[in-house]
């Protein structure tokens, strides 16, 4: 048996309320379903590249727990637009989701709806603007 296969049979039977595991190709349908219903979604990458998984869970107001790692560390803020743990650390991935409270996920979300509020098309051109002024 795989590592990978390993972790996953612990992750499935886990005794951890409210939590669900989905390891396989989710149509678009389910994963509004999925995203709408989170109260943050869980990206544990080793490397990553820019996330259109992160860009839906914003898009849906949904705060992410997620490895430190490059292109992920842009969107997600440590304590303002989700959680940053270190990669390859799953005993810090499970502390994380072990202690996760809805008063937490509310107020990362709050944090998510701030940070699209200041990195939307209307500030995208105001700051454009204002580089074309200044010179």
């Amino acid at each position: 048996m795989t590592e990978f296969h390993t972790k996953h049979d612990r992750a499935e039977t886990s005794d951890w309320p409210n939590t669900e595991l989905h390891l396989s190709y989710i149509s678009d349908g389910e994963a509004a379903e999925y995203f709408d219903r989170a109260d943050s979604v869980v990206l544990p990458y080793t490397a990553a590249t820019p996330s259109a998984v992160a860009s839906v869970a914003f898009h849906y107001d949904t705060p992410i727990v997620a490895s430190r790692v490059e292109r992920l560390t842009d969107v997600v803020i440590d304590g303002q637009t989700g959680i940053l743990i270190p990669p390859g650390d799953p005993d810090a991935l499970a502390d994380i989701i072990r202690v996760a409270s809805r008063g937490q996920s509310q107020y990362l979300a709050e944090g998510v709806m701030r940070y699209k509020q200041a990195h939307n098309w209307d500030s995208l051109c105001t700051t454009l603007q204002q580089l074309v002024k200044a010179k």
